[in-house]
């Protein structure tokens, strides 16, 4: 430890002493690992981090549907989104109430009692956080229902709803619905194909009583695919051109540690005239690699974090990101970023410390002038690989990156068979209830397509 200190404070000094050179790394290492934590930071969300339920043919599976209701409190109304579930779902999601309980069977019948339960921003932003809530009563779509519990902030999945109530689904009266949505959690050791034979079989055996099933089949998939199988060649191609862009910083702090190396050829000579060994003088110069990526690291850290914001910013504008989705670090960040560091001191450290270590001719070069050093004719083949190599990356990374541009050109390119100029699409939802009919809800979309609210162009 005294030793890496001594080496530490040395580095420290030498790179102090030479700004230009200094500025210079520092910036290709922090542009390089910034790029690669970038990157990371979205992987990491979409393909490493944990979903917010448990992982585990099915130990529990509960199924949901969501849709909007018009909400009425005393003399307060507004908009909002409802997520309808079987009883078990909050057990499926390992969902507690933080106030209150959950639904029980006899709530989840057609027949049942009238209760919801409201999420934690909800109940947060329309009463205030009352303790006092439960038991009150609120009107969707002019039904009265009951709030028996208040969901924990982290029961936003898989949809962020406002109020969850139970389904209430009457199988007799839904054998032609197809709007449910389900989740499971496998016992340990099944697998997804085990689960969705399990779930065929049940499927074939229903045959009879609903042909339908004789030209359906279900499927099981797992979450993360379900959710971001679109997205991960992407981000997989994202994250292997940051690699290369950290590859190529890398190499360009090689070639000009290389290049300094021969204006301190005396300087590291005269060291190991006084008795240093090769190992002591590899130490030295990867102490400084490691100082350098070090700082570059913790630029690289703030600008990744900083392009990370702009890339979430440019998402959210895009696509619609769960709520559940938080993008924040953890030990897989810290691990990642610690290990980016490791690696870009070897990669940017070794080859010009293996060439200081084992220089050879120290007499010569102790007897030539500082200002007429030159480079050694290995120090030049190893400068001229580092170089070829540096190009090489930087092409491959510029010719995927044309493609990339092109295809994406080409997809903008394609004519959708309409014309895409001056077209608006919308939705609208008119709720039920004793004062409006089926043929009056129809009544009224007929004459709002005959009749829209603005000009057709």
């Amino acid at each position: 430890m005294r030793i890496l200190t001594q080496d530490i404070r040395f580095g420290v000094r030498m790179l102090a002493r030479n700004p230009g050179f200094t500025f210079t790394a520092v910036l290709c290492l922090g542009l390089g690992i910034g790029a690669c934590i970038t990157i990371f930071s979205l992987f990491n969300e979409l393909f490493l981090r944990p979903f917010p339920v448990p992982n585990q043919a099915f130990e529990c599976m509960g199924a949901f549907a969501n849709w909007g209701a018009n909400l009425s409190v005393d003399d307060m109304a507004e908009r909002v989104e409802i997520l309808n579930v079987t009883h078990d779902f909050l057990d499926v999601l390992d969902v507690r109430p933080v106030l209150g309980r959950g639904f029980t069977p006899e709530e989840d019948r057609p027949q049942g009692p009238k209760v919801v339960l409201l999420s934690f921003g909800f109940w947060k932003r329309f009463f205030g956080q009352d303790p006092t809530i439960l038991g009150r009563t609120l009107q969707l779509n002019n039904e009265p229902l009951t709030i028996i519990g208040i969901l924990p902030p982290k029961a936003t999945f898989p949809v962020s709803a406002d109020i969850w109530r139970p389904l209430a689904l009457d199988p007799e009266q839904s054998k032609g619905s197809w709007y449910l949505a389900a989740f499971g959690r496998l016992k340990k050791g099944v697998t997804v194909d085990q689960a969705r034979e399990d779930l065929t079989r049940i499927h074939r055996g229903l045959a009879e009583e609903r042909p339908a099933n004789k030209i359906t089949s279900p499927t099981v998939v797992d979450l993360r695919e379900r959710y971001f199988n679109e997205y991960q060649d992407g981000v997989s191609i994202l994250l292997g051109a940051g690699g290369l862009a950290l590859m190529i910083a890398c190499c360009n702090v090689t070639s000009i540690m290389l290049a300094r190396g021969a204006y301190r050829s005396k300087e590291i000579a005269m060291r190991a005239a006084l008795g240093a060994t090769r190992g002591r003088i590899v130490r030295h110069i990867l102490t400084e690699s490691l100082v350098l990526s070090i700082v570059g690291g913790i630029l690289g850290v703030f600008l990744g974090h900083w392009g990370f914001e702009i890339l979430l910013a440019r998402l959210a504008a895009s696509t619609d990101i769960p709520s559940w989705m938080t993008f924040d670090e953890d030990l897989r960040y810290v691990f990642f970023c610690t290990a980016i560091v490791g690696f870009a001191t070897i990669l940017s450290g070794l080859v010009p410390a293996l060439q200081a270590g084992y220089a050879r001719d120290l007499h010569h070069v102790l007897q030539t002038s500082g200002t007429h050093a030159t480079s050694s004719r290995s120090r030049r083949r190893t400068l001229n690989g580092v170089v070829v190599g540096q190009i090489a990356l930087a092409l491959t990374l510029l010719i995927g990156a044309g493609l990339l541009f092109r295809t994406f050109r080409k997809v903008q390119e394609v004519d959708p068979g309409f014309r895409t100029e001056g077209i608006l699409t919308y939705q609208i939802s008119l709720s039920g209830g004793p004062n409006a009919t089926e043929s009056q809800r129809q009544a009224f979309f007929e004459q709002h397509i005959d009749n829209p609210p603005w000009p057709v162009i």
